[in-house]
């Protein structure tokens, strides 16, 4: 009965002013509320062939809305589960017949190190150094990708291959350094971000 009267009470009033401009508040209200409510991103004639996406930017999250192959209509966070990269850059486009992460398309590094004054040596490094002012730029583009990703509240662990040494060294690493890396989720505040 208490509770009854409890909420008849709390609704002849207005809510605390404090909600209105408090930013933790409004955290909880993005996890509570616009997070779990549906968000128009486009209509469905923006999308006609199998391919065509368009991406929607909201409260910090990339999502991408797409034309699968059977005609319907899906969306996603705009990252990659594996790398965290984003998936599909521009407000609309055609992206084929599948999506790739850009970490499949990266150029590395031939090491040149044996002193060798051949002129086809000198050439191969000067080549090898126009190559990596490329690929840096391209590895600074796919970097700031992948902190945009991690930061999405979809991004969970992914698998490694057996070929990802160092990386499963360096997780090795941090799970025996900081426990809390053995979680497979985010935790309740990071989520709230």
């Amino acid at each position: 009965m208490n509770a009854v009267l409890r909420l008849v009470d709390e609704d002849a009033y207005s809510l605390p002013a404090r909600i209105y401009s408090d930013p933790e508040f409004f955290e909880l209200e993005k996890a509570a509320v616009f997070r779990t409510s549906w968000q128009i991103v486009c209509h469905e004639s923006d999308i006609p062939r199998p391919g065509d996406f368009h991406t929607f930017e909201f409260l910090g999250e990339s999502i991408v809305t797409l034309r699968g192959e059977d005609g319907r209509p899906r969306s996603f966070h705009n990252i990659c589960r594996h790398r965290a990269a984003r998936l599909l850059d521009g407000d609309k486009g055609h992206c084929g017949r599948r999506m790739l992460s850009p970490t499949t398309t990266l150029i590395r590094e031939i090491a040149y190190v044996r002193p060798d004054e051949r002129r086809e040596m000198r050439a191969a490094r000067y080549l090898n150094w126009r190559i990596n002012r490329r690929v840096n730029l391209e590895d600074k583009t796919l970097i700031e990708r992948v902190q945009a990703g991690m930061a999405s509240s979809s991004y969970t662990v992914g698998p490694l291959s057996e070929g990802e040494v160092c990386r499963r060294s360096f997780g090795r690493r941090m799970r025996s350094l900081i426990p809390e890396c053995r979680s497979r989720t985010q935790s309740a505040r990071a989520a709230l971000r």
